[in-house]
């Protein structure tokens, strides 16, 4: 009876490494969708003369770019199933200022956060969130 129940165990924990792989691998390629989309929107966007319309394409590049960064941050974690809200918000805040650094004076970002272990469902409206307000801010 202890050997089938080790035997369980065994499987079970086979199996969650198996999903968690899994895992990873979706995170991963919906990331590289994600930046895929992206760089078409990019090279759309040097295309237009328009000025409004290249900065709605830009600003959807950044949503874009904010949502991939969410599925980098869960696959490179330990736990998919949670990521550090503190991480995740300095590489955005970083990413934010670095796409804008060669539009106007240099930006100076610094997060100050408590690490934070966040359900990833939560990632997304809080990315773009953060967005938003860094972009207004640099406007």
């Amino acid at each position: 009876m202890a050997e089938a129940i080790v035997a369980r165990d065994r499987s079970l924990t086979e199996s969650l490494m198996e999903k968690d792989a899994l895992m990873r691998e979706i995170h991963h390629r919906v990331k590289n969708n994600l930046q895929i989309i992206s760089s078409l929107l990019s090279m759309q966007q040097r295309a237009l003369t328009d000025a409004p319309a290249k900065a709605a394409l830009g600003d959807t590049r950044q949503r874009i770019s904010a949502l991939a960064l969410i599925y980098r941050t869960l696959y490179q974690s330990e736990d998919i199933r949670h990521a550090d809200a503190r991480e995740f918000l300095t590489e955005l805040v970083g990413q934010l200022v670095a796409s804008e650094a060669a539009r106007g004076p240099v930006v100076v970002s610094k997060v100050e956060a408590d690490s934070l272990v966040v359900d990833p469902d939560k990632l997304a409206p809080l990315a773009l969130w953060l967005v938003e307000a860094v972009t207004n801010a640099q406007k």
